[in-house]
């Protein structure tokens, strides 16, 4: 752990910033002065914005360089009393999308297991600096890129998170269906995470979803088959933060079974991915009731 950068936010409040070690991965931690006793933890993972490097250390450079990422933003305007941690994750040239938790990237190389490492160390050394207790599930954050990592990381470890903001990423929102593999159902869940999908610790995450009034005005060069470049006359809208067109992203038979039963616009998957998961949250508090009343 080294301790590389101190800031004072507009806030006025001073935080310290350390590049630490866990596993095979490496994250940025922040803490500031006052932060409270119990405090919920702020994850949100590294978004390169694309700019896909030679190696993973060069990943880390751009993550620790000033204004390299939201976390400065995020810092600078908002925080006061609770830590935030930023798992670096590798946006390597000629390796799969990891930093949207692509299939390859939790089948081939356990990215969603480098992930947890981060957090949980995380939270055994920001207790031992503060000498103050961090909350057991965390707020899980994430824009574009990194908020599909965040919604996707959410279905694999859904009893370690206790919020999720996720804005950008309306085009890929997951359903625990059994009817569409991962990243977008459940279908291949145990084969690809060895347990079964916890539905209970799930439906008590606290979602919340923002996108932008214009994410759909231009069309794009996609058919309802998933097929680039087609006829103006077969086109659909298929903004740049609908992931369910992205091979890299989304296998293209998995973004097809999504839209046959989501619907094939992003706004149309947007409200029913929605309406499908509070349904499941619905049922969830109408059960606790029940139970106890009888």
């Amino acid at each position: 752990m080294e301790k590389y950068k101190n800031i004072k936010n507009r806030l006025n409040v001073n935080i310290d910033m350390y590049v630490c070690e866990a596993g095979e991965g490496k994250y940025i931690m922040a803490i500031p002065e006052n932060m409270k006793n119990n405090a919920e933890m702020f994850v949100e993972t590294y978004n390169s914005g694309g700019r896909q490097r030679e190696s993973y250390a060069e990943n880390i450079q751009d993550a620790m360089a000033e204004n390299g990422n939201a976390i400065e933003k995020t810092l600078m305007d908002a925080i006061t009393e609770f830590p935030v941690v930023l798992p670096i994750v590798p946006d390597i040239k000629g390796l799969p999308d990891f930093q949207q938790l692509s299939l390859e990237s939790v089948r081939d190389f356990k990215i969603h297991e480098k992930v947890l490492q981060c957090i949980e160390d995380a939270k055994i050394r920001i207790e031992d600096i503060t000498k103050k207790t961090v909350q057991e599930k965390i707020f899980l954050n994430g824009y574009s890129a990194s908020g599909v990592f965040a919604q996707r990381l959410a279905l694999i470890y859904p009893e370690v998170i206790s919020r999720c903001l996720i804005g950008g990423a309306a085009g890929t929102i997951p359903v625990p269906t059994l009817r569409i593999e991962y990243p977008i159902g459940i279908k291949d869940y145990e084969e690809l995470f060895g347990k079964k999908f916890d539905i209970e610790e799930y439906k008590k995450i606290k979602f919340g979803y923002y996108v932008g009034e214009k994410e759909e005005q231009d069309a794009g060069v996609w058919d309802t088959e998933g097929n680039m470049f087609v006829d103006e006359k077969t086109q659909i809208r298929a903004p740049m933060h609908d992931m369910s067109f992205r091979s890299l992203t989304t296998p293209k038979e998995v973004g097809k079974r999504q839209r046959q039963l989501l619907g094939q616009t992003m706004s149309e998957r947007y409200k029913k991915a929605i309406e499908i998961n509070k349904s499941i949250r619905n049922r969830y508090r109408r059960d606790n009731i029940k139970r106890s009343r009888s």
